[in-house]
């Protein structure tokens, strides 16, 4: 939708060695939506391992009309010394508000982290978090043998790009599976450390929770449910002690909202399916979040990095997490 609704089209960069190259063409009028652009900037940023923005710049446009062809800039800025995974190159309106984003690989990316692995009878999905330079992750299951003294690994299973996990299906039970996590892009890969892990439950694969978000003291919760699920088991619990504070049954699919739960205090959530005859699927992977009564001051989002430009300034901030 983003790119659909900007004014230019093909947003490209290449990484130089004084700068970043940029590239874009302006639609013409029989493309929409196509408009004049009118103090719009290129913003780069320099990304680290660590997702900090180490360096980039802020570049004011020329005014663009419709038609007008296609555009290379070249943007320099010190990036001597800086130890980057990513240029991102963002073309911002006057507002800031983002119209179109690339990005650039220069280095390969973070190595992934499993972060927790959910099994049933004939599944693994493993929970991960997204790291700085990486395209897509990909999962795949190990042969233990050796081949040229190094393991051989199977041909890759499942890959994504959006999501931050990843399953694997058709294996069978009470039989060992080693397997690793792969992060890519167009420099190379990273890759997780080996996990084996053995089937032993009986039961089907989780739903996918997707979101948990606080509204005054209640939680949203929303999921994907499986399509012989007639209803979905919520459970919350302390994040510190694992006590439960609340569980309920709802059998709407997709969401559900948990009322008047504790404030101020770190808790989880998870969600299991369950069929018409009772059967309940495996729990999904735990959410953290955090309800603040009303006294309490919002954190303040994390700072990023800076960028300057000839007479503006860009602050590269993320959100708090709940």
């Amino acid at each position: 939708m983003q790119k659909a609704m900007s004014a230019v089209q093909g947003l490209t960069a290449v990484s130089t060695d004084t700068g970043t190259q940029v590239t874009f063409n302006a639609k013409s009028l029989e493309e929409l939506p196509a408009f004049a652009l009118k103090g719009y900037k290129i913003v780069v940023q320099g990304i680290d391992k660590k997702g900090q923005v180490l360096g980039g710049k802020v570049e004011n446009l020329q005014d663009i009309i419709p038609g007008s062809g296609q555009y290379n800039i070249n943007i320099q800025w010190h990036k001597n010394g800086l130890n980057l995974v990513t240029e991102r190159v963002s073309l911002l309106t006057p507002t800031g508000y983002e119209v179109d984003v690339t990005r650039v690989p220069v280095a390969k990316p973070s190595t992934p982290y499993v972060r927790q692995i959910i099994a049933s009878s004939n599944s693994i999905r493993v929970i991960f978090d997204h790291v700085s330079g990486a395209n897509q992750y990909e999962l795949s299951l190990i042969d233990g043998n050796l081949l040229d003294g190094k393991l051989k690994e199977s041909t890759v299973h499942v890959t994504t790009k959006q999501e931050t996990f990843l399953e694997i299906s058709g294996l069978k039970p009470n039989q060992p599976y080693t397997f690793r996590l792969k992060a890519t892009n167009s420099v190379g890969a990273t890759q997780s450390k080996i996990t084996t892990h053995t089937l032993v439950t009986k039961t089907e694969m989780a739903p996918i929770i997707q979101a948990a978000i606080p509204v005054s003291n209640d939680l949203m919760v929303g999921f994907i449910g499986g399509e012989l699920q007639t209803s979905w088991d919520i459970e919350v619990a302390s994040a510190s002690d694992e006590h439960i504070i609340k569980r309920q049954n709802t059998t709407v699919k997709g969401a559900s909202r948990v009322r008047g739960l504790p404030t101020n205090i770190k808790q989880k959530v998870r969600v299991r399916g369950v069929n018409e005859s009772g059967d309940k699927t495996v729990w999904s992977q735990w959410l953290y979040f955090t309800i603040a009564d009303k006294n309490t001051k919002p954190q303040p989002p994390e700072l990023k990095g800076v960028l300057a430009g000839e007479n503006a300034v860009a602050l590269v901030i993320s959100p708090p997490s709940s």
